[in-house]
């Protein structure tokens, strides 16, 4: 089995909707703020699963473009799981610490060693697709924040970053 992250851009309005029409196939929904407005995780379990998912949000008529990345390998998984919390405390998740993506380029596919090891990187994926890599970056403040993206933009082997901040995730039933 496999994973993958599709970008989606949305017509106004229409995010509930997509959760509905999707939310049984998705293990992670994540509202983001930029040019996409959401981040979906997949568990996919080829390549084929994964076109035909990607072919049917594309479909869509709220949906305004989209574009997928495949994950090639886990580098760092710290993800918290949401199924012992209460819903005041998933919600303060967001409400009490920043959550962001962080669309990584290297200059030689060598970056992945030293970003791994920052503390507030919670998930590191090498990907192929619009990033080489992406990483979900959880801080207390902006502060923090902005010396992470310091830190990695820093880096020798990083050519260039894009953040998407989360503004809220929703978890799929069968994952919780």
């Amino acid at each position: 089995m496999g994973a993958g992250f599709i970008e989606v851009a949305l017509k106004p309005k229409s995010e509930s909707r997509f959760f509905q029409d999707f939310r049984s196939r998705v293990k992670n929904l994540f509202f983001v703020a930029g040019k996409y407005d959401l981040f979906v995780e997949v568990n996919i379990g080829d390549m084929a699963e994964l076109l035909d998912f990607l072919h049917e949000v594309q479909h869509q008529e709220y949906v305004i473009r989209s574009r997928v990345s495949l994950v090639l390998k886990v580098l760092k998984d710290e993800e918290r799981t949401l199924k012992d919390l209460s819903e005041e405390e998933k919600d303060g998740m967001f409400n009490e610490s920043i959550h962001a993506f962080i669309g990584i380029h290297s200059k030689d596919g060598c970056a992945a060693a030293t970003v791994k090891d920052l503390p507030d990187i919670k998930r590191l994926f090498t990907i192929r697709g619009h990033h080489e890599m992406l990483a979900y970056l959880m801080c207390a403040n902006m502060s923090d924040v902005l010396h992470n993206l310091m830190e990695i933009r820093t880096k020798h082997a990083v050519s260039d970053t894009q953040t998407y901040f989360i503004l809220r995730a929703e978890r799929a039933p069968q994952f919780v």
